[in-house]
């Protein structure tokens, strides 16, 4: 409310003073920053909408003081609704007439450059408003798919995105069979269906395998002498956790899947990059054998686990056994460490898997070849 006002006063001096100073774009440029804050009622405003219309179904009160307040002059015989989706599109307004009013300008007006400068500045905040809107979304689609996941699988972690989702058939040695493949930008989910009906929205999924995309590798099935037209739409997954063939119900969406794979595993192995370090010093400081180099809270803005980004609520925690920077999410555990005299000290996940490895590689090390038969037979 404030900024328009303020958009208002300014372009109401510029026109009466317009033949001193013929231009107005200016006034966008100065005020151009604070147009993001748009973003925030843009992103509830389906929610806010919904309850609206909610509370007057509810509370019959409340309807009538919302229709005693549309019969008053000011609204026009319009419904409040109406002013409410003003915001929302004011943004693609103020490009659209940015770009009629730079389109008719001489290249040699006085405001032909501020008028440059102000179209980018309304188009960067009208992006990131849809880039906000297509977060919220995806989000919200986790939340529906964490439902369907139940307890038994955390989907929802700071700095994992939804990338794409859907049926697809496996094929094996006996036939073919619907799974679900959840694709985030750290794994991919291959699930199935837990009730006896594969086509619900709402139907409750397993997670058979989770497997990590640094290890993925997506390729297309050789071309073998064959008159089967259903290998044009398959897929082959390969990785140390589960390799399977995957078909299509099209070429069309075999692509989709195809680019998609590939770029996620791009992106994912891009990041993680940023974050090599030399495999032996993190071996042996993983194993607690000695204090790690933490490595400066200045030098990493992300975790080098997830990726997610610092921020006030997601604060940095150094690995006790290799220095690496990492989330509260990504160094939940404790592990004894031998620098330490054995005390338990905050690990990342990473880390923690080894020690925990290493702990049982010790154990059978240590056993007699009766006390290791025993064991096996107890299992």
């Amino acid at each position: 409310m404030f900024l328009l006002q303020d958009l208002l006063q300014d372009f109401e001096a510029r026109i009466a003073n317009w033949s001193a100073a013929p231009k107005i774009a200016d006034v966008i440029v100065k005020k151009g920053p604070f147009l993001k804050l748009y973003t925030t009622y843009i992103r509830e405003f389906s929610a806010v909408n919904y309850h609206f219309e909610d509370c007057c179904t509810k509370f019959p009160k409340f309807a009538k003081l919302v229709k005693d307040f549309e019969k008053r002059e000011a609204c026009r015989n319009l419904k409040l609704q109406h002013f409410m989706l003003k915001p929302v599109q004011r943004l693609p307004q103020y490009k659209l007439l940015l770009e009629d009013y730079l389109r008719h300008l001489p290249h040699d007006s006085l405001d032909f450059d501020d008028t440059t400068i102000a179209l980018r500045i309304v188009s960067d905040a009208a992006e990131h408003a849809n880039n906000t809107i297509r977060q919220g979304d995806k989000f919200r689609r986790m939340l529906q798919l964490q439902s369907r996941l139940g307890d038994y699988f955390e989907l929802i972690r700071p700095g994992r995105d939804l990338i794409k989702e859907g049926e697809l058939q496996k094929v094996s040695r006996k036939g073919v069979g619907p799974r679900y493949f959840i694709l985030l930008s750290d794994c991919l989910l291959y699930t199935t269906y837990s009730g006896s009906w594969s086509g619900s929205d709402t139907t409750s999924l397993r997670v058979s395998y989770q497997i990590p995309l640094s290890t993925l590798t997506v390729r297309l099935p050789p071309q073998l002498q064959t008159t089967d037209n259903e290998i044009a739409t398959e897929l082959h997954l390969t990785s140390p956790v589960r390799s399977f063939c995957i078909r299509a119900q099209s070429i069309r969406e075999r692509n989709a899947w195809l680019d998609a794979l590939n770029t996620a595993i791009e992106d994912h192995n891009s990041r993680k990059a940023t974050f090599f370090t030399n495999d032996t010093q993190r071996i042996e400081c993983r194993m607690g054998l000695a204090p790690p180099i933490w490595v400066p809270d200045r030098r990493v803005s992300m975790c080098q686990q997830c990726t997610v980004e610092f921020t006030v609520l997601i604060r940095r925690h150094h690995c006790r056994a290799c220095g690496q920077v990492v989330c509260s999410t990504c160094s939940s555990n404790k592990a004894p460490l031998r620098y330490l005299d054995f005390d338990s000290a905050r690990v990342c996940d990473t880390c923690f898997e080894a020690i925990e490895k290493g702990k049982k590689t010790k154990f059978f090390e240590n056993m007699n070849f009766d006390a290791k038969s025993i064991f096996f037979f107890l299992l």
